[in-house]
């Protein structure tokens, strides 16, 4: 394949992708609004707000002591999921601005460190200390969903860059400019076919 048709299938992937991660950043920034909105729609009475709330009920437990206070009610899931949602869509935002290269990919530890003080304060109350306050519940959760998006952006980035015929985003690199780059990637010698 030559080096300017490669360079150029790699940067329709990488805009595709970056879209695709756009687009849904921005679902998932509506899915996160609808916490606030309910309690707003709620207390103007409207028979929406209830329904509303009523659908984040299978993500959440949504007690009030756990929620945050939204206008005259709480909102719709817990401080922590509202991290979690929050840390989301800052984490596609970032990720489909960014969209960055295999080199730079999230690594799996990165969710694991993350995590670890919110596993903690999960554990605060079955050892019998104290739970912490909503808002730090909230901030607490917020990397685990940034991290946890980096890696819903990267599996959509490595998705479109499979159908584009790349391996993968930020992989077109100066070994891999000329026509034989699937062929050192597969070990053989060349992409001729041998009848034999």
């Amino acid at each position: 394949m030559p080096q300017t048709h490669q360079c150029k299938t790699e940067k329709r992937a990488s805009s595709q992708a970056r879209l695709l991660v756009l687009g849904v950043g921005l679902l998932a920034l509506a899915f996160a609004a609808g916490t606030f909105l309910a309690p707003v729609l709620i207390s103007s009475g409207g028979p929406w707000g209830g329904f509303l709330r009523l659908s984040y009920a299978p993500v959440c437990h949504q007690l009030t002591e756990r929620s945050l206070p939204v206008g005259d009610g709480f909102q719709a899931v817990c401080a922590r999921c509202s991290g979690l949602y929050l840390g989301a869509v800052a984490g596609l935002f970032v990720s489909a601005a960014l969209l960055m290269g295999r080199r730079s990919a999230p690594r799996p530890i990165w969710l694991a460190v993350v995590a670890v003080p919110t596993f903690i304060d999960a554990l605060l109350p079955w050892v019998g200390l104290p739970a912490l306050p909503n808002y730090p519940r909230l901030l607490l959760a917020w990397p685990v969903g940034f991290v946890a998006a980096l890696f819903v952006a990267r599996g959509i980035a490595e998705i479109v860059a499979s159908r584009s015929g790349r391996p993968g985003p930020g992989d077109c690199t100066e070994d891999d400019r000329d026509e034989n780059w699937i062929a050192r990637r597969t070990g053989r010698e060349s992409l001729e076919v041998v009848d034999g």
